[in-house]
């Protein structure tokens, strides 16, 4: 008889915890005034992506942008992703620091 393996945890009920928590941080931290409407944050994601997929990515001064972040940060957009190295976000999207 063949015993069966249990899962320890059951995907499903994450899957819908990843799905709420997708939905609700975003209005965890908005403004009353948001710095950049949601159709343009998604459009300079797009973009940033196709220039990422071209091989066409914009140059970046790392150490004027992390002087310029010294006075705070104010990302336009929120990325939930794995914690792979190898795929950060400030790369396939094109973005400078402290944008996302």
């Amino acid at each position: 008889m063949k015993k069966q393996s249990r899962f320890l945890f059951n995907r499903r009920p994450h899957l819908l915890a990843a799905a709420l928590l997708m939905v609700m941080l975003p209005a965890a931290f908005a403004d009353n005034n948001p710095g950049v409407p949601a159709n343009e944050a998604i459009g300079r994601l797009k973009a940033g992506n196709s220039r990422f997929v071209l091989g066409r990515r914009l140059q970046a001064n790392y150490p004027a942008e992390r002087a310029r972040l010294i006075k705070g940060q104010q990302p336009y957009a929120i990325v939930l992703t794995c914690s792979d190295s190898r795929v950060p976000p400030e790369l396939v999207f094109d973005e400078s620091l402290g944008k996302l």
